[in-house]
């Protein structure tokens, strides 16, 4: 069952789910998937105008694919309007697949035309990237490489129709060069890719538009992973009875910390009681007790030297959390009772 986006929780999609859910859409619109095109393109184009409506000199960079499809639909419904709408794209770059072929030709019919780009783009008020969108995978050619580097170099603002270009869709990864967008309008659904990882240095604003998709599109289509604000998180956590005390909220352990490095079981140690954990240890070096108590003092903290005296606190804890430097310090292994298996309750710090 298809769960829709809230304020709280919002369903994210890879490129492959993604797909999916433009077959279905466009199976629900009809099965004229340039319909679906057309949408777009005048969505991107009314989100243009609310948030730039001064914007008379227009510079749409399209790929061959369809997202540049996207793109020439909103240069035409941009020319329509009587602004100067310029469209370029990378060297070896002309529209490739049906769809933004026939976009390209419903604009030239227009009065407009679309040149292959140069070293650097005309001057402009605002620039549209409609290069790759989710169709971008592995690296970028020189061709297109050049032309982000223009969009980058030009000074003027850019909108990005559906992901920024240079970024993988469902990882967030970038592994080139890639477009640096003011804003980012989303259609149909919301990529995993543009909530993670080096992408978010890209997007700018981020928006949605659902383009009047049937609920119906994302039926069988499951989310690779869900994006929670506080609003859900509060309905996740159990609610204790009025005569609670802390001994009822589980009891987490916290060993680690060798000399110099004390900041991540301080933080640690933190982070559990401020997500909810009645008891809180702390085995640590000495050196660290006095600055943890200051910063944290509703944790317990156990001075503890060599991490095989540490074994008692571990039996009376429901949940440990081990830092690496102690967990292979000398006694480590007899503290944690670890490798070659981690018992679930157990978890390890990056660093401590």
């Amino acid at each position: 069952m298809h769960t829709p986006a809230t304020d709280a929780v919002t369903p994210l999609y890879d490129i492959a789910a993604m797909r999916r859910i433009e077959v279905q859409a466009t199976a629900l619109c009809g099965g004229d998937d340039f319909a679906l095109m057309q949408r777009a393109g005048a969505a991107a184009w009314r989100f243009l105008l609310q948030h730039w409506p001064q914007a008379q000199r227009i510079v749409v960079a399209c790929g061959p694919g369809n997202n540049g499809g996207d793109g020439y639909v909103l240069a035409r419904h941009s020319l329509e309007s009587g602004r100067q709408a310029t469209v370029v794209h990378a060297a070896g770059h002309a529209p490739r697949s049906p769809l933004a072929r026939r976009a390209a030709t419903a604009l030239l019919e227009a009065g407009g035309r679309a040149a292959e780009a140069g070293p650097s783009l005309p001057a402009c008020d605002l620039v549209v990237d409609a290069l790759f969108g989710i169709g971008f995978s592995g690296r970028m050619d020189d061709a297109g490489a050049v032309l982000v580097a223009a969009i980058d170099a030009c000074g003027a603002e850019v909108l990005a129709l559906d992901v920024p270009s240079g970024i993988d869709a469902s990882c967030g990864d970038v592994p080139g060069p890639a477009v640096r967008a003011t804003r980012t309008l989303q259609f149909i659904g919301d990529h995993a890719g543009l909530a993670t990882g080096a992408a978010l240095d890209h997007l700018g604003a981020l928006s949605m538009a659902p383009l009047d998709v049937p609920p119906a599109a994302f039926e069988g289509v499951e989310p690779v992973a869900w994006r929670l604000r506080a609003g859900a998180l509060a309905g996740m956590l159990p609610r204790r009875t009025r005569t609670a005390h802390k001994g009822h909220s589980g009891h987490v352990l916290v060993a680690g910390g060798d000399h110099g490095m004390g900041g991540a079981a301080i933080l640690a140690a933190s982070a559990a009681l401020r997500a909810g954990a009645g008891l809180v240890s702390v085995a640590t070096r000495a050196a660290h007790v006095a600055p943890l108590l200051a910063r944290t003092p509703e944790a317990m903290v156990h001075a503890v030297e060599d991490p095989g005296d540490a074994t008692g606190l571990v039996a009376a804890a429901d949940v440990c959390a081990v830092g690496r430097a102690w967990g292979r310090a000398p006694g480590g292994r007899a503290c944690c009772g670890r490798p070659p298996m981690v018992p679930a309750r157990w978890c390890w710090m990056p660093t401590a």
